[in-house]
């Protein structure tokens, strides 16, 4: 046994440069520690009384943020000490360890450790050095916020033929992937690998040759769906759209068990049929199980399937559209130059104006014909905040009726969860001072709440609560839409509030009569006087709050789209203005996708020619 723990303490970086001498002399004070699967080793916020060595299996480790959801981190497995800096200071532990099989580990207390770097400088030299690169490791791991998935389960939702549609159309796609392979759960499969030593070993083959490893399982407890749920990263449930909704017993106890969906909620993929109608059921669906997503697939639809395989390898691009008034223009220029380019739109967000936008796209796949509907709406809107809809101001200044009757015959009676591109926007909730992300619900109505300014518009009342737009909390919702999904590989943002400097150079005293300004507007008296417009200051004083917020968020996108609008009104612009816009925006576009382009192939070069994203 000796042996055995001076070989495992000579696996660790940390006790490396010591000679057997030293490590014979060491071997006692190690406490040898067994855990069984899902055992905690220790809490965030316990006492730190030593450094841990793991001989055998795999530990995870999980953050809590104070207000915020659990977070994982990573894992650490054979030859990794975990705990060095609370041995060193004595402070308590920042995350939780738990493990993710039995494993076997070694303990060393604080005070023999403190010895031990006090006697071998050498040793201590190494503990900083494995501090600072899982420092940067762990930076990088909440910066990008992209987990790799290597084992990816799919079942079928039920006992219809899903699966077998599934694997019809979509397994020729992902086996001719270099580095990922399909493992279809059939009687074929289970008669190749009839013992676990077999099956044991084709995956650890494909585990060696760093593939992604897809099981299509069965529903039943076979030996693949064992080994699968022992390794998984991901779970999918795949259903016929156009079938009654129904989860079998045994996914739903998968789908069902955090054991198995603690990194990533599962997620939804239905197959439909029939090309004609959009979607029906997909609410009925969704009750079914929390689902982090739903992806609608039209089996004979090449886009769809391209769409789907871009989620199963995290390499999906998702398009944040913030807020920006009619300036909202330069949405469609960024959107129509992403096309142009080949980046494809996989999921769209927006906030406020993004959120009409964004869901006129999700709703249409496209602006051409169509663009004429965005110019009545954007003619409406400047009509909606004239004196002749001025109403009582109960909750609002305007009465907002032309505007959401005209959301209303855009987006006509569409539900977000029918869409077939995933879709989502952003409110703010007062009666709970939340953000709320729609992403089911009738269209026009949480576009809506997305665009209700408050004190100008009427807010929107969902089940009770009153909704108002959710650029006064988050104008670019970036991190909303790393939220939505794992499976986002590329977010590209465009921002419409940027470099807004206004020159102007305004007269008027702090106290201002009716009479006073009655007469100044009417240039009849005082016409020394220069104010700014009502409405739009409100509305910039609105957005200043969610400022900080907004420049967080465009830095941490991949692609951001910057058009200097300075120069345009945020609610009134003329038809010439709107085409300029769309210029703007596009151009600017180009040059952000550009830049970025040339980043990957930089990044590409120095990684020897790999590149984590297969966008092009």
């Amino acid at each position: 046994m000796a042996i055995d723990i001076i070989s495992a303490i000579k696996s660790a970086k940390v006790f490396s440069s010591l000679d057997d001498a030293a490590l014979k002399k060491l071997i006692n004070k190690f406490e040898k520690i067994h855990l069984l699967k899902n055992q905690i080793l220790f809490h965030q916020g316990d006492v730190s009384d030593g450094l841990f060595l793991i001989v055998s299996g795999k530990l995870i480790a999980i953050v809590q943020i104070e207000g915020k959801e659990k977070k994982i981190l990573g894992e650490v497995g054979h030859g990794q000490t975990i705990g060095e800096l609370g041995a060193l200071s004595h402070q308590v532990r920042d995350v939780t360890f738990q493990a993710l099989e039995n494993s076997t580990l070694l303990k060393l207390s604080s005070k023999s450790f403190n010895e031990l770097c006090n006697e071998y400088p050498a040793v201590m030299l190494q503990t900083m050095n494995n501090l600072v690169a899982r420092s940067r490791t762990l930076l990088k791991l909440i910066t990008n916020n992209k987990p790799i998935h290597k084992h990816i389960a799919i079942f079928p939702a039920n006992d219809n033929n899903s699966l077998q549609l599934f694997a019809t159309h979509i397994t020729e796609h992902l086996n001719s992937l270099p580095d990922a392979v399909v493992l279809i759960d059939n009687k074929e499969f289970q008669e190749k690998y009839a013992t676990d030593a077999k099956l044991h070993q084709l995956i650890d083959g494909y585990e060696a040759q760093n593939k992604v490893v897809y099981y299509l399982l069965a529903l039943d407890d076979t030996p693949l769906s064992k080994i699968c749920l022992e390794k998984v990263d991901m779970i999918y449930v795949v259903g016929c759209g156009d079938a009654k909704p129904h989860i079998h017993t045994y996914t739903s106890k998968i789908i069902h068990n955090d054991e198995y969906t603690y990194k990533s909620k599962p997620e939804l993929i239905l197959l439909h049929v029939d090309n004609k109608d959009v979607p029906k059921q997909t609410s009925r669906w969704l009750k079914l199980a929390d689902f982090g997503m739903h992806h609608h697939v039209r089996v004979s639809n090449e886009q769809d399937i391209q769409r789907l395989i871009r989620f199963l390898r995290g390499q999906a691009v998702g398009v944040v559209l913030g807020g920006g008034g009619v300036r909202s223009w330069a949405h469609i220029g960024a959107l129509k130059a992403l096309t142009e380019q080949g980046i494809p739109i996989d999921a769209i967000g927006g906030v406020s104006a993004g959120a009409i936008v964004g869901g006129f796209y999700a709703m249409y796949g496209t602006y051409e014909d169509r663009e004429n509907q965005l110019h009545d709406l954007t003619a409406v809107t400047r009509k909606s905040i004239s004196w002749r809809n001025l109403t009582w101001p109960a909750i609002s200044i305007f009465d907002g009726e032309k505007y959401t009757l005209q959301q209303k015959k855009i987006f006509k009676h569409a539900q977000i969860e029918n869409l077939w591109l995933p879709f989502f926007c952003v409110a703010c909730n007062l009666s709970k001072s939340v953000t709320v992300v729609h992403k089911t619900g009738r269209l026009w109505k949480r576009v809506r709440s997305s665009t209700s300014v408050p004190g100008i518009f009427p807010p929107v009342v969902i089940r009770g609560q009153i909704h108002v737009d959710g650029g006064i909390i988050n104008n670019l919702p970036v991190d909303l839409m790393r939220k939505m999904t794992s499976t986002i590989g590329t977010i590209v943002a465009v921002e419409l509030i940027h470099k807004d400097i206004d020159e102007t150079v305004y007269d008027f005293p702090p106290i201002l009569p009716l009479k006073k300004a009655f007469l100044a507007k009417m240039h009849w008296a005082y016409k020394s006087y220069k104010f700014p417009g009502l409405v739009e200051t409100f509305l910039k004083s609105l957005l200043m709050g969610s400022s900080v917020r907004q420049r967080e968020n465009a830095l941490s996108s991949d692609i951001l789209v910057t058009p200097d609008l300075s120069q345009y009104d945020l609610l009134r612009i003329t038809k010439k203005q709107s085409d300029e816009l769309v210029e703007i925006g596009y151009k600017t576009a180009i040059k952000a996708i550009r830049k970025w382009r040339r980043k990957k192939q930089a990044d590409s070069a120095k990684s020897g020619g790999k590149n984590g994203n297969g966008t092009t």
